[in-house]
């Protein structure tokens, strides 16, 4: 079942979702100043090879944070202009909250929140990834460091989830991390539209039958 959340079950909790995360974490949040805890939890989850996505609204990050979150290796960061939404997530567990990634909110404000988790609430869990991937289809990527060597399919065994950009093994038949398997062989539609190349993980209309760009495709075959 959900559970009800205050303001300092928030903030561990997020903590936790990022600290337990095995193939993806999701942040989803206006504003943006990341504390010093939640920084080094991201560092340790990106690297246990974690796909990190933060989506943020409203206003330009802030130079810190844009300094701060481009020391990553594979990060990904988008911007939603309409964005009000707050919602925390890895593959078992989501949190939608009114509190901000902000580290004044989780020491001054009082928050409150739902923690749902994938194997109790399933259904649930399914309508946030949808909306999740709904806002994050919405919105710009700002940046994300990128492999730029050519023939990278002959160079390296590692590929990208077509789905959520993280990093896997190379296979046109298996284009999918673990996770977004799981979600994707729910309905089993070959012609999903997906937003990443499979071999050079740039920003591409993919589908598990076309799951790399027309370079990709030319160079492989």
């Amino acid at each position: 079942m959900a559970e009800f959340l205050t303001t300092a079950g928030l903030t561990s909790a997020i903590e936790t979702v990022i600290r337990k995360a095995n193939d993806k974490v999701t942040i989803i949040s206006p504003y943006i100043k990341i504390s010093k805890t939640y920084y080094e939890r991201l560092i340790e989850a990106e690297k246990r090879k974690v796909s990190i996505t933060i989506v943020f609204g409203k206003e330009d990050l802030p130079e810190d944070q844009d300094d701060l979150l481009g020391g990553f290796d594979k990060l990904l960061l988008y911007f939603c202009d309409n964005l009000h939404a707050k919602c925390y997530m890895n593959e078992d567990t989501a949190i939608i909250a009114s509190m901000n990634l902000y580290e004044y909110s989780q020491v001054n404000n009082r928050e409150m929140g739902v923690l749902v988790k994938r194997n109790e609430d399933g259904s649930l869990y399914k309508d946030i990834i949808q909306e999740v991937d709904s806002i994050i289809r919405k919105s710009d990527r700002l940046y994300k460091v990128e492999n730029t060597k050519k023939n990278k399919h002959i160079q390296s065994n590692n590929g990208t989830c077509i789905r959520c950009g993280c990093e896997i093994e190379l296979n046109p038949g298996a284009p999918y991390c673990r996770s977004c398997y799981k979600d994707w062989n729910k309905y089993g539609n070959v012609f999903y539209e997906e937003k990443y190349c499979h071999i050079c993980g740039r920003l591409e209309r993919t589908t598990v039958e076309k799951p790399m760009c027309y370079q990709c495709y030319k160079e492989y075959n």
